[in-house]
């Protein structure tokens, strides 16, 4: 096990910096490159065998990194889908942000809407969210997922 621990330890110190520069030239996001690069290293020390025994280890947390930066800009893509399916046509007008909300509730139910609302528009975080709605955070992380996976659905109709 300590052979494995040398052998990790010393593929961190040896690609760490290497992985950062071209997660920061993808990303132009230097905390998300730094978070990137410890997700990679944290999958590999879950997982030490797969790297130990893959035939060019330096080639494999790359490809982890390269995977790490398409899932990130999925997430983005996905989130600046969602702000832009929530903004009205120019031609309408929205007088106030509780229309927002009335346009979130006319496709999810008022609870997923509302939380959906909070956290994306208003900006509330996770831990606040569950303070308002008395909720704990785990029904707070899986009603945001639900009412996600809602709105995934009707704009793959719509769009």
């Amino acid at each position: 096990m300590a052979k494995i621990d040398y052998f990790l330890e010393g593929l961190f110190h040896e690609h760490k910096d290497k992985l950062f520069k071209i997660g920061f030239y993808e990303l132009k996001n230097k905390q998300t490159a730094e978070e990137l690069v410890q997700d990679v290293f944290c999958d590999v020390a879950d997982n030490p065998g797969q790297v130990s025994q893959h035939p060019n280890p330096k080639a494999l947390l790359f490809a982890m990194l390269r995977n790490k930066i398409r899932n990130e800009y999925r997430r983005l893509d996905y989130q600046n889908k969602l702000i832009n399916f929530l903004r009205p046509p120019q031609e309408e007008q929205i007088q106030s942000e509780q229309q927002y909300k009335d346009i979130l509730e006319t496709y999810l139910g008022s609870e997923d809407a509302a939380l959906l609302y909070e956290f994306y528009i208003l900006g509330y975080t996770l831990t606040e969210l569950c303070e308002l709605h008395k909720i704990g955070l785990s029904a707070v992380k899986m009603r945001l997922k639900r009412a996600r996976d809602t709105l995934k659905e009707t704009m793959a109709i719509i769009l």
